[in-house]
């Protein structure tokens, strides 16, 4: 019985040496070489797209707050040459237009390029409300008058 246990492991033995010179032949470690570097070969294109991904949105977003910065600049610019424009009104202004605003509403507050504006009519311009067509008309025509003032002066004639 011992023989054949002897037998048995010098078996077992063999096996074992014949397993580990197929491990380490070249054409296993270059099988096992290859399949790794598939792998790598995969991992590395899945993180080379990602990446990609990545920089494209990052481009997009970076594009989009370049444009909005673009914008704000433009708006901000727009604001400021607009408060040079448009001085404050002065203390006197103020108490005039409350002075209008508790006149009576049907009562004419301007008259002027064939247009009666009344109270009612300017409080259209407080708050927030709908204008007036007769605002709206007799804004039109004073800018209207502003421009031919403008052209005469430059021009000499209308």
């Amino acid at each position: 019985n011992n023989d054949d246990n002897d037998d048995n492991e010098e078996e077992d033995d063999e096996d074992i040496l014949s397993g580990l010179k197929n491990f380490f032949s070249p054409s296993w470690k270059e099988s096992y070489y290859k399949k790794i570097n598939k792998e790598r070969e995969r991992n590395i294109s899945k993180s080379l797209e990602d990446l990609r991904a990545k920089a494209d949105r990052t481009e997009h977003f970076f594009n989009n707050v370049f444009e909005h910065k673009k914008k704000m600049e433009l708006e901000k610019k727009f604001v400021e040459e607009e408060k040079e424009r448009f001085r404050p009104l002065s203390n006197k202004e103020k108490q005039r237009i409350k002075d209008i605003l508790s006149m009576y509403n049907d009562e004419t507050v301007v008259s002027g390029f064939n247009v009666d504006l009344k109270v009612y009519d300017i409080e259209t311009l407080t708050g927030i409300n709908w204008l007036n067509d007769e605002v709206v008309n007799f804004y039109i025509k004073l800018l209207q008058e502003r421009n031919d003032k403008t052209l005469v002066k430059k021009n000499g004639k209308l």
